[in-house]
């Protein structure tokens, strides 16, 4: 609802002040990734993206653990590339390719501005890192049956 709202009621480059500086609706168009870098290369991106989202989806059984929270935690990468990855193809068929991009509309404070993919990417990223981390895999070998201590 919020990004609807941002696209709806707010112009590109457009703010509207929450709690002042430290929270704000923005609506920014992203070409790039995080932190807008690489932003001179939406079709590249965008071919990367669903690339990746293919991947993820293929690999999706042979990640799973036996802890949930981290299979959730894979949940939230998935979901957060398929949402880019579907704000990117909507826009690449109205706009082309070589102009895709996503929209950011949540700025807090000295953050970069995202959405809620991002968000969702990047918490599912760091924590199923840390299940790595702590209980991943020895030796390529695939997850234990058994019950982790993370659970």
């Amino acid at each position: 609802m919020s990004k609807y709202f941002v696209v709806r009621y707010l112009a590109p480059g457009e703010s509207l002040y929450l709690l002042g500086y430290a929270l704000r609706l923005e609506h920014v168009h992203n070409t790039g990734v995080s932190f807008g870098q690489f932003q001179s290369y939406p079709a590249v991106i965008t071919v990367l993206g669903l690339v990746t989202v293919v991947l993820l989806l293929l690999a999706y059984p042979y990640l799973l653990t036996p802890a949930r929270w981290a299979n959730a935690a894979l949940g939230l990468v998935i979901g957060g590339a398929i949402g880019n990855l579907i704000d990117r193809v909507a826009t690449a068929w109205q706009y082309g390719l070589d102009r895709a991009y996503v929209v950011d509309f949540i700025g807090v404070s000295i953050w970069p501005t995202f959405n809620v993919a991002d968000s969702a990417l990047t918490v599912g990223t760091l924590t199923y890192g840390l299940y790595l981390l702590l209980w991943g895999t020895r030796k390529g070998k695939r997850w234990p049956r058994k019950e982790s201590p993370a659970d």
